[in-house]
């Protein structure tokens, strides 16, 4: 309501997450990843078996939630659809957060209501999930940018901390723009702790990027 009332046309949703009253097996990864801060761990074997145990516990714990989280969306998008407000399904920076990075198709194209919903990208999120070894940024959008109505834009520290000034970090924003639409609302995301001159650099890298992007 307050979106249509502000003539705002897209509305970002964070979808929830699998709750576990004891043991999540998101603190066994995210232990290792502390234990490892900046290392690659693409071909770790300790981490591999980490990882894969703790998704397994993931995956089976996580249905009744992931229906309910599509059971309320699907309620909704009549709503949305009568308000003229299209909702962005953001990609999800943490283990347990929903959807699962595979599952962003699959769910819109249950929802089969183009007009009402879409996938958002936060490429500070998918840098952190590549770092996880959850997912492969560039691979990731080229299976999602079909369905993407924006961007969230901010760049990831060696450290693996978020929300730092554009080209600062790790991303690759070139590979990143070349997914990027005219219809597509980019959104720079900065920490407030950065000082002006890095959101004024951040603004500029973006624009510089939409020129050659667009022309």
């Amino acid at each position: 309501d307050f979106a249509h009332q502000v003539k705002a046309p897209k509305v970002i949703m964070h979808l929830g997450a699998t709750e576990f009253f004891w043991f999540n097996p998101a603190r066994a990864v995210d232990n290792y990843l502390e234990a490892h801060v900046g290392e690659d761990l693409s071909a770790d074997p300790a981490y591999r078996k980490v990882l894969a145990k703790s998704l397994a516990r993931l995956q089976k714990r996580m249905p009744p939630y992931w229906e309910n989280t599509k059971q309320g969306l699907a309620e909704l998008m009549p709503y949305a659809e009568q308000k003229g407000v299209k909702l962005g399904f953001e990609n999800r920076e943490k283990f347990e957060e929903l959807p699962l990075d595979a599952d962003h198709g699959a769910l819109l194209e249950e929802l089969a209501r183009p007009a009402a919903c879409g996938y958002w990208h936060d490429t500070g999120h998918a840098q952190i999930k590549q770092d996880m070894c959850l997912l492969n940024h560039r691979e990731h959008l080229e299976k999602n940018a079909p369905n993407a109505i924006g961007f969230h834009l901010h760049d990831v520290t060696a450290e693996g901390r978020d929300h730092h000034a554009i080209g600062t970090g790790k991303i690759d924003f070139g590979m990143v723009s070349t997914f990027w639409r005219p219809e597509h609302t980019l959104v720079i995301e900065l920490s407030p702790r950065l000082p002006v001159e890095e959101v004024l650099l951040s603004k500029k890298r973006v624009e510089e990027l939409v020129a050659k992007r667009f022309g």
